[in-house]
């Protein structure tokens, strides 16, 4: 395992400004870990990259959104809620076609999604367990989905 010194070296050598800014989504950024990630990726770039957060609450986004630095004088960034509820396959399907849309290059994708709950099955209207929705059938898609464009960044000679 590598020391501490070697990961906050390797931190601190990331944080440099890259050309253009890299792009991160977070699916499951409106609290929680997906929260946490969302806000220490913007701190770790110096608020030098574009952030999409995906979710069901738009007033959590809006405060996320708004706390994380801001970029540098003459850096172009975008910060982007897109309003997602995972346990349905149509939404997924449309949040990553709004994505795409407007991000044509990915550089992360972080998945956090979750649910707890010690129900036994309940059906979404497209026959699907939620659990299962949420924690296997949504974050494959995304993956599935955005692939390309992460491989289009990959492709760009960018971190991906």
């Amino acid at each position: 395992m590598p020391s501490l010194n070697a990961i906050q070296a390797a931190n601190s050598a990331f944080s440099h400004l890259t050309s253009p800014p890299p792009v991160a989504v977070f699916v499951g950024g409106t609290s929680g870990i997906g929260e946490g990630m969302a806000k220490a990726f913007a701190r770790q770039t110096k608020g030098n990259s574009s952030i999409v957060i995906v979710g069901r609450n738009q007033s959590a986004a809006d405060r996320i959104l708004a706390s994380l630095p801001p970029s540098d004088a003459g850096v172009t960034v975008h910060r982007e809620f897109v309003q997602c509820d995972v346990t349905l396959m149509k939404n997924v399907q449309d949040a990553t076609r709004n994505i795409l849309d407007k991000f044509p290059k990915i550089n992360y994708l972080i998945v956090s999604t979750g649910i707890m709950t010690t129900a036994g099955r309940t059906e979404t209207v497209e026959g699907i367990d939620r659990k299962l929705a949420v924690h296997y059938y949504a974050r494959w898609k995304f993956i599935h989905d955005l692939l390309p464009a992460i491989q289009a960044a990959k492709d760009a000679g960018e971190h991906a």
